[in-house]
């Protein structure tokens, strides 16, 4: 980020932030925060989540976590988190590996307006009861029952819960 003129900003501990402070010295580090205080830090800065992922099995429980506070997202468009990421419309993907295409999103996403817009829609459509933790485990097990019988669960819980 901070090679795009952009700030970085990490919240959260753990083993590898000394190393990162070391490798990455013009980021901020914020240390800990619990909910309220990120909810807080993310929404006086006009934050934007960027998820890089290029691995296709994660989704991660970070761009629902930005999305519950309403904060926009930028996703690799290779990532599982497109499952639920309507680009243009709940957030914004740009392809993989592509430098200049994350650019001219997070340049698109520097205009308060249209970051306002995308936190509006988000917070529309976005429902905490809908990515519950219980529902989540309810969905993963239910594909793992219906496997187990023998059926194609993975294309019909995405019909199923297609966004």
């Amino acid at each position: 980020m901070t090679e795009l003129g952009l700030p970085g900003v990490v919240i959260g501990d753990g083993p590898e932030l000394e190393r990162l402070r070391r490798e990455y010295p013009r980021v901020e580090y914020l240390g800990w925060r619990d909910r309220a205080g990120i909810a807080a830090e993310l929404r006086s800065r006009g934050a934007v989540l960027v998820f890089p992922s290029i691995l296709r099995e994660t989704a991660g429980m970070t761009p629902l976590e930005a999305m519950s506070l309403g904060i926009p997202c930028v996703i690799s468009d290779v990532t599982a988190a497109c499952e639920y990421i309507v680009d243009g419309r709940t957030g914004l993907r740009f392809r993989a590996n592509d430098r200049e295409d994350l650019e001219r999103k997070l340049e698109y996403l520097a205009e308060p307006a249209n970051r306002e817009r995308l936190a509006v829609a988000i917070r529309r459509e976005f429902s905490i009861e809908r990515w519950s933790r219980e529902r989540y485990l309810r969905r993963l097990l239910d594909i793992y029952e219906e496997e187990d019988r023998g059926g194609s669960s993975v294309e019909a819980e995405s019909a199923r819960h297609a966004v």
